[in-house]
Parts: C-alpha cells; sequence; structure tokens
C-alpha cells in the first residue's frame, strides 16, 4: 500500500509514481523521483478511473523485489462513502484496515435514513462520480443522475450523503410490469426526464445554440441564452381544450343584424379573453 506522490506523466499513460517504503531511496535522496519507476494502472483505459496525489493505492511489482522493474497499481483506496471525493491515504483511507489507525471510521452511511437514495444498493452496478454524479444500474432500470447530494463537499461529515429530494437531475430508463398505464404485452418501456430547466436541443435547430465547447459542452453563457432564446414547449391538451372551444364560437357565431358585429356572450368572452402564455411551460424548451 503506497501513498501517490505524481499524476505527472508526460506520455499521457496516467501513470503514477509512489515511494515504496525501505524499497525506493528516500525523498532526502531522490526528491524528484528520478530513480523510482513509473507505475502503470492495472484498470483498462476504457474505464476512467484515477488517483489525485495523496491517496493510496495498491502497488504491484512484475518481478518481486526488483528495484527497476515494471509496476503496477489499483486505486484509489476509499474506505467508506463520504470520502469519494478525496480520500488520504494516512487518514482516511486506512480507517478501516487492521492495526494502526490516526482517525477511527465514521458511522455507518447505511444506517443513516436521510442517507436512502444517495448510496447505489449492494445488488447495483454503479459508475460513480466524485462529487455529485453517478451512473446506476438496477433490475431493469438505468438511471443517469446528478445533484442526487444535498450536502457534497470534499470535507467528509455525517451529512456529506443525505439525499437531495428537491432539485436533482435524473434521466430514468425502466422496464416494467404491465399496470394501470397505457402498455402492449406484459412490460411497458418509459424514460424520465426529471430536471429544474429541460432543454431539447438540435444541433440543426433555430435558434442555433453552440453546445459543442470542448470543457463544458454547454457554457454557463450559453445555457443562459437557452432559457432565454429556446422555444417553450405547449402543453398540449390544455391548448386543444381551448382550440375546440374557439371552433365552437366560430361555428355557433350569430349577428343579430347582417353587416352588425358578432354577438358574444360571456361564455365566448372567458375564451376569447384567455392568456395565451398560459400554454407556454416555462421550464421545458426546444429549438
Amino acid at each position: 500500500m503506497c501513498t501517490v506522490e505524481s499524476v505527472e506523466d508526460n506520455t499521457g499513460g496516467l501513470r503514477i509514481k509512489v515511494r515504496i517504503p525501505y524499497f525506493d531511496p528516500p525523498k532526502e535522496e531522490d526528491p524528484n523521483m528520478d530513480r523510482i519507476p513509473y507505475c502503470f494502472p492495472l484498470m483498462p483505459k476504457l474505464i476512467h478511473v484515477n488517483p489525485n496525489v495523496g491517496e493510496l493505492v495498491l502497488v504491484m511489482l512484475l518481478e518481486q523485489g526488483s528495484l527497476q522493474g515494471d509496476r503496477f497499481f489499483i486505486g484509489p483506496v476509499i474506505s467508506q462513502d463520504y470520502y469519494l471525493n478525496e480520500c488520504k491515504a494516512a487518514i482516511y483511507a486506512q480507517s478501516l484496515f487492521q492495526g494502526v489507525k490516526l482517525l477511527p471510521p465514521m458511522e455507518n452511511p447505511w444506517l443513516n435514513p436521510d442517507n436512502d437514495g444517495t448510496i447505489p444498493d449492494r445488488d447495483d452496478i454503479a459508475v460513480r462520480g466524485r462529487d455529485n454524479s453517478d451512473v446506476v444500474l438496477k433490475k431493469n432500470e438505468a438511471r443517469v443522475r446528478c445533484g442526487f447530494k444535498k450536502n457534497p463537499g470534499s470535507n467528509a461529515t455525517n451529512d456529506t450523503l443525505n439525499f437531495n429530494r428537491s432539485d436533482l437531475a435524473y434521466l430514468q430508463e425502466k422496464y416494467y410490469p404491465k399496470g394501470k398505464t397505457d402498455s402492449h404485452g406484459d412490460y411497458n418501456s418509459v424514460v424520465n426526464i426529471v430536471a429544474d430547466r429541460i432543454n431539447l436541443l438540435s444541433h440543426d435547430g433555430a435558434p442555433y445554440f453552440n453546445m459543442g465547447d470542448k470543457d463544458e459542452l454547454i457554457t454557463s453563457d450559453e445555457q443562459d441564452n437557452i432559457q432565454g432564446s429556446a422555444h417553450p414547449l405547449i402543453y398540449g391538451d390544455s391548448f386543444m381544450v381551448f382550440l375546440s372551444k374557439l371552433i365552437e364560437i366560430y361555428k355557433k357565431h350569430v349577428h343579430s343584424f347582417p353587416t352588425n358585429n358578432a354577438v358574444i356572450n360571456d361564455a365566448d368572452m372567458e375564451v376569447l379573453n384567455t392568456d395565451l402564455s398560459t400554454f407556454l411551460s416555462k421550464t421545458i424548451k426546444i429549438n
């Protein structure tokens, strides 16, 4: 078990450097780690997970006792879910190991009901982000989530994993047994997209938005532009009721005398005075 001292790799191979105690030269003799070989990640490049400086990794030597032989690592070692953002080797990573501990483990996060929904279930398959995003595969269900922790942060506290019920964003795909909803066969498939603001955007749509920023995909400024310029969706059912009433007015309108204005009753006025903006969604937009 070794602490990561460097993640700089001029080949871009995601190699790291560690100092194996009683094996590698001490820092005083080799401060730049020039005499220490790189460690290559055992995790394949198709899965992108890298340790930070100061975190703990498991190091293996290809040739036992070989000072300059190839090295491989698995990590980072993270003791509890509280430390996903950062798990310092000497303090947090070893809190569940046997032997001397600088810090005892925190309370079991599974026992706090406020954490329900934040931590994947034992039989789930999940890819977890450092801060506040993950992908969770359940039985007949897939979730892509962001913002599901109420109090995320790098400093581990008992409330770090509290579930955010108010404004999390997620995409949920479900394949579930036939129920009361419209269905065909024994199962229904459904996709739920949930967020404070939902935008359905096309590169060929109008107005055009820049959605290909190399770092953010959509920058904060462009996000503001989208919220202000994209077209709001219409509440289709309510708009259809309004159109039906408007058509009835047109079909049944009468004139007291030829060339006089049409006779309009109170029910007609209610329709004609309808605020059309009420049919526009404030939260779902398209281009």
